[in-house]
């Protein structure tokens, strides 16, 4: 997880891989696809969160 990286584009990040879950079966291919969706949305949650931290704000206020 790379927390230098803009907030902005890890949201967006997160959510490309949120479509992309969009019409896969209930199979592997699905559950590996929620997992990449996972870790990008808590990549994205953690720069919100130091971003948020470093304006002496909380992630809601930011």
């Amino acid at each position: 997880m790379d927390l230098s990286e803009n907030p902005i584009e890890l949201e967006r990040r997160a959510g490309e891989e949120r479509g992309r879950l969009v019409g896969l079966p209930d199979d592997d291919e699905r559950a590996a696809q929620w997992l990449r969706w996972r870790d990008a949305s808590a990549a994205a949650q953690a720069a919100i969160g130091a971003h948020a931290g470093e304006a002496g704000l909380n992630r809601y206020e930011l």
